[in-house]
């Protein structure tokens, strides 16, 4: 409920000051939904009524002009008098409206109940001055009395807008044309006028409605109703008369066509006269109605009319109808002239002509085969002939017989294939004799050996059911196999052997059509020919037959999207192509397509097809073809059970898709995906996909379904085997929530690189919708490039990993983890290590901006089973048991930061740096650094740590400057090669074996612990130390820690402190000291005793620290 209380207020002291009849804009009390125009109100808006109904009533103005009316969403507006009266004073007589504003949920009413009795009391008249293409009212109503008006504005109403008019008034289009959309016009003995003839000073001349092209038009008629002022047709439109009703049109013009529905009459007067002369489309009658001509001039109509009504000639003119087909229904000419020009008939019809007047038929069809004329006599038993005297099982029918052609009218034409008499004031058909039409009864008649009698005889054929039509050839220059095929009726079967053509006409035998002898290719073209444009609604199509054989044949389709039935493939394989076609709806391949053979589909431009089932061992292989983006092909297979081929789809100009259902567990010869082209599987079961290609951006996307029988959802879901995954370029194979979005398996047991390329890029990613595991197991191959893992984007604990389970499958490769998903209980992508010893080129990652995901690395294959136990929703983990995790990355680098997790061995080789950033804190395996640098950037402690070669980093990097460092502690045994760098702060723990080729170059700190072993040539190099000699242990060490003491740049141990074998135990030589002096660590010998010399000033030792600042080496 609206309320306004400004409005209210006001308006409560207006009235206190003036009588009632003195109001002006908004009533009071009971009223206030109603506004009072006096002449001076420039708009109104409903929003401010305080209803969602609202009234326009006159107060002292019955006319003058109010600017912008506006209505309101889910308002009506009625425009009306005053309650109960008729007075002209109280009605509008002539009120206009600058414009109208308002569509969709929107009436506006002319005209209303205003009595006690529910009446319309008043006429009212209201003209709109809309701009162009501004009105568009979704629902309009001019009641009994009450007159719109429309100005002089051509296309005043907004054709883009769904409209419904009711008149039970009068609407007058006056001299401008209305362009209308998707209109309904409902007459109630309604009125619609308008001058925009030719002759008239103003408009265009077109009439006063026109409906555009590809809508749904409508105009509605009960009672008595009229259209005087033309109506446009630029499409088809239904009109519906009903019964006991009459709608009088003076004029239907233009290309579109008429659906007449209802039991009522439509008239046509063609009274005025417009640009365009009668309508051209076909006319189509329904409910037994009727389609009136009452004419006065001399007009021919050029389409055809059919169905189910009659036909009347009143007018005293003269009227031609080009076609009349097939009509269920009676004729009528009570004046004037009527011409049919041609007529299809195929049941008895009625026809009366009044004593004076005309009916002239020119011609007359009557198919001998498919006809419902009345039987009046029939003399013996028909047989059949081959030569017009032997009696044989198939031939021509011989049989005497008297039909009736015309109810009441006699007619003096001729009917091939029939005998034109008359009785009883009736046009009768006799036969006698042997037919034209050749019926096969049994076994198989072929066309190249049925002889001249026969094939100088036969204008069509009947096939009988289990039984054949060899079309092998023409049958003469005026029968072709094309005609043949065209004309043949019945329920048996057609073997096509020789070229063919069925263009805008369905086939009409049920049986199986089999194209091909299987030694030379044989071709039908269902439509038009190849190359030839504007055949979308081509009618022809091949329905009527059960199943269709391709053996060698060929379907090159050129018609709007029909059937086939039951398709069979046989082992000499098929085409189907189709030129071009409206994707709007898809051409089917209904019931099972067998393929025994190869089967290829291919088009110029564009195709939609579904395939309701596919079943057998050929392979199936589509292209797409077009040239912009709207020339799309897509495949819909609803059942892939008993297929084991191969399926190929490559990309053509736009998107191009296979989409397949597998109905349960399969088992694929194998997929290929070429040029970027998607296709999909839809699993009920396990599905073997045997050998996989895809290149050049091509997305494999792999869907579960798990129910059970009680229709549940299962607790863990299938496996999709690939025997092998070749990747040509790009490649993406993803998982999707469309159908089902269960988890899955995905195992594949080769994955390699095309021939003849070096790196590829294959995108593995997950979208499915449940808490569950799902798993790719990486079982084989070796694949060069990149391979990413993509965790969910949406959804709680959505969980994806992937299992590298042999050494080299991924030896070339940079592994990419991406995480997306932003909830709280976060996303998990995980690279699983599922071999003793794995090589990757690298791993990065990327976490969507706000993602909560989760990375990890585990050691042993990820499980996607669902137990009892275990439900497949635990977060990823390792097994307990040691692997190896070995990172060659060969020149490059890559960071990446996912968590390390227990029983992991890192290994890194080449050059190149590997870095990490993730948490350590579940890391518990060892580190095995030969080449290149592994940085990690978070502290680490493990048992054992070799850096043979190469550098060890623990910190982090900025700019390429190493900022801070992190600690580096080794429990149990350290060994480091010549050359070998370590940046961190590196804590050797008591008891460990250090095992050193060379003085190991450091970036920050060293923790010797106590009771250490060392080993390594270095070790040699410490026990053979002579008096005043020293070896450097680590250098580049920015501070020294043994046990509780520290020792850094400023602050310096001095040998003879420390004896080296408090901390390397099999150090023995107690002569053997530890020393640091600010930049290095080293062990040495005091030399003897010497004389004393003076002390340095304190400038000079100043001086010298300055000195071992600067010779510190640089970080990185």
């Amino acid at each position: 409920m609206k309320l306004h209380l400004p409005k209210l207020l006001l308006t409560a002291v207006l009235a206190a000051c003036v009588t009632p009849s003195a109001w002006a804009g908004w009533g009071t009390d009971t009223e206030a939904n109603t506004f009072y125009y006096t002449g001076s109100e420039t708009s109104l808006n409903t929003s401010d009524s305080s209803g969602d109904i609202t009234y326009l009533k006159p107060n002292g103005a019955t006319s003058g002009t109010i600017g912008t009316v506006t209505i309101a969403e889910n308002d009506k507006l009625i425009i009306t008098g005053k309650w109960n009266s008729t007075a002209a004073s109280d009605n509008f007589s002539g009120l206009t409206i600058s414009s109208v504003v308002g569509d969709a949920n929107r009436v506006l009413e002319i005209g209303a109940h205003q009595s006690s009795d529910d009446s319309i009391i008043g006429n009212q008249t209201v003209t709109i001055n809309n701009g162009k293409e501004t009105y568009g009212v979704a629902h309009t109503i001019v009641n009994t009395g009450a007159t719109l008006n429309f100005s002089s504005t051509i296309d005043a109403i907004n054709h883009t807008k769904t409209m419904v008019m009711d008149v039970s008034g009068t609407v007058d289009f006056g001299t401008a044309r209305q362009t209308v959309g998707n209109f309904t016009l409902n007459l109630i003995s309604g009125t619609i006028t308008g001058s925009n003839t030719v002759g008239s000073a103003d408009g265009d001349h077109y009439g006063a409605i026109d409906f555009k092209e590809n809508i749904t038009g409508k105009i509605t008629s009960t009672g008595t109703s009229s259209i005087t002022g033309g109506v446009r047709l630029r499409t088809g439109i239904t009109i519906d008369v009903a019964e006991k009703s009459v709608l009088t049109v003076d004029a239907i013009t233009h290309t579109g066509g008429i659906t007449k529905t209802g039991s009522g009459t439509l008239t046509i007067t063609l009274a005025n006269t417009y640009n365009e002369g009668l309508y051209t489309g076909n006319t189509t009658l329904k409910d037994s109605g009727t389609i009136e001509y009452a004419v006065t001039g001399t007009t021919t109509y050029t389409g055809t009319i059919s169905g189910t009504g009659n036909i009347t000639m009143s007018g005293s003119g003269s009227m031609t109808l080009s076609k009349v087909s097939n009509l269920d229904g009676d004729i009528s000419v009570t004046n004037g002239s009527l011409t049919i020009t041609a007529m299809d008939v195929s049941k008895t019809m009625g026809v009366s002509v009044t004593q004076g007047k005309t009916l002239n038929i020119n011609s007359v069809t009557v198919d001998s085969l498919n006809n419902k004329l009345d039987l009046i006599s029939k003399t013996g038993e028909a047989y059949y002939t081959t030569d017009g005297t032997t009696q044989t099982s198939n031939g021509f029918k011989v049989e005497t017989a008297t039909y009736r052609l015309f109810d009441g009218y006699v007619w003096n034409g001729t009917v091939a294939g029939f005998t034109v008499g008359q009785q009883d004031g009736d046009t009768t058909l006799s036969t006698s004799g042997a037919g034209t039409i050749f019926y096969v009864n049994e076994g198989t008649h072929a066309i190249s050996t049925a002889g001249d009698y026969i094939n100088g005889r036969a204008t069509g054929y009947v096939v009988n059911e289990g039984w054949t039509l060899k079309i092998d050839g023409n049958q003469s220059n005026d029968m072709t196999a094309s005609d043949i095929l065209k004309g043949a009726i019945g329920n048996g079967n057609v073997l096509l052997t020789t070229n063919a053509q069925l263009n805008g006409v369905k086939s009409a035998v049920s049986g199986n059509l089999t194209i091909g002898d299987g030694a030379t290719q044989t071709k039908l073209i269902i439509g038009a020919a190849w190359n030839t444009n504007n055949n979308l609604a081509n009618a022809a199509n091949i329905s009527s037959f059960s199943s269709v054989t391709l053996d060698k044949g060929v379907i090159d389709h050129n018609a709007a999207p029909g059937i086939i039935n039951n398709l069979t493939v046989t082992s000499k394989g098929g085409e189907f192509n189709i030129y071009d076609q409206n994707i709007d709806s898809a051409l089917q391949l209904k019931g099972t397509t067998t393929l025994n053979g190869d089967l290829s589909i291919a088009t110029a431009w564009k195709y939609k097809i579904n395939i309701e089932a596919l079943t057998g061992s050929g392979n199936f292989t589509a292209t797409a073809g077009g040239s912009s983006g709207n020339d799309t092909a897509t495949i819909e297979v609803g059942s892939l059970q008993g297929y084991t081929g191969a399926i190929s789809m490559t990309k053509g100009a736009a998107a191009t898709k296979i989409k397949m259902l597998t109905g349960g567990a399969v088992s694929l010869k194998g997929i290929t995906l070429a040029g970027g082209a998607e296709g999909s599987i839809t699993t009920t079961g396990d599905a073997g996909l045997g050998t996989v290609s895809l290149s050049g951006g091509s997305t494999l996307i792999l869907d579960t379904v798990g129910i059970t029988a009680e229709g549940s959802q299962k607790n863990h879901s299938y496996t999709y085997t690939l025997n092998s995954l070749t990747v040509d370029g790009n490649a993406v194979i993803k998982s999707t929530q469309d159908t089902g979005g269960w988890q899955s398996n995905v195992v594949i047991s080769n994955l390699s690189n095309a021939s003849g390329q070096t790196s590829g890029v294959l995108k593995i990613e997950s979208n499915n919708k449940t808490g569950r595991r799902s798993v790719v197991n990486l079982n084989g191959g070796s694949f060069s490039g990149q391979i990413e893992l993509v965790g969910s984007a949406d959804g709680s604990k959505r969980k994806v990993a992937m299992n590298l389970n042999t050494k080299t499958v991924a030896q070339n490769a940079e592994i990419i983890l991406s995480g997306r998903g932003t909830n709280t209980n976060g996303n998990e992508v995980a690279l699983a290590i599922g071999a003793d010893e794995v090589t990757v080129k690298g791993i990065s990652s990327s976490i969507a901006n706000g993602s909560t995901a989760k990375l990890n690395i585990v050691s042993g294959a990820q499980q996607y089973q669902a137990t009892s136990s275990d439900p497949g929703g635990s977060s990823f983990a390792s097994d307990g048991t040691d692997r190896t995790l070995h990172i060659n990355t060969a020149g490059s680098s890559y960071t990446t930061a996912a968590v390390l997790g227990a029983n992991i061995n890192l290994k890194k080789s080449g050059n190149g740096t590997q870095t990490f950033t993730g948490s350590m804190d579940n890391f518990t395996g060892n580190i095995n650094v030969t080449g290149g640098e592994l940085v990690i950037a978070n502290d680490v402690e493990l048992a054992e740590l070799s850096v043979a070669g190469g550098t060890m980093t623990v910190g982090t990097y900025t700019g390429g400057e190493l900022m801070t460092e992190g600690s580096l502690t080794v429990t149990s045994k350290a060994t480091f090669g010549a050359g070998a760098t370590v940046n961190a702060d590196l804590v050797l723990s008591s008891g460990a074996t250090v095992k050193m080729a060379e003085a190991l170059t450091m970036g920050s700190t060293v923790t010797l612990g106590e009771g250490m072993t060392l080993d390594g040539d270095l070790l040699t190099s410490v026990t053979g130390l002579a008096a005043g000699e020293k070896v450097n242990l680590f250098t580049g060490v920015e501070g020294l820690t043994l046990g509780s003491a520290s020792y850094d740049t400023n602050s310096i141990l001095e040998l003879g402190t420390e004896q080296l074998g408090t901390y390397f135990a099999n150090v023995t030589n107690t002569d053997i000291y530890l020393g640091y002096d600010g930049q290095n660590v080293f062990a040495g010998v005091k030399s003897p005793v010497t004389p004393a010399v003076p002390e340095p000033t304190t400038a000079t030792l100043s001086l010298l620290a300055l000195a071992a600042l600067a010779s510190r080496r640089r970080r990185k």
